[in-house]
C-alpha cells in the first residue's frame, strides 16, 4: 500500500497545513506524482 503526505511550515518552523493520502498500490514514480496534485 502506497501513500503521500507532506506539511507546510512557516520561517519559524511553525506548523502551518499538513496532508495525507492513500493512494493504495502504485509505483514510487506514481506516488511523487500524487503528492505534486494532492
Amino acid at each position: 500500500m502506497a501513500s503521500v503526505g507532506g506539511i507546510f511550515r512557516d520561517d519559524k518552523s511553525e506548523w502551518i497545513l499538513g496532508f495525507s493520502h492513500s493512494i493504495g498500490v502504485a509505483t514510487v514514480l506514481l506516488s511523487e506524482i500524487w503528492a505534486t496534485f494532492d
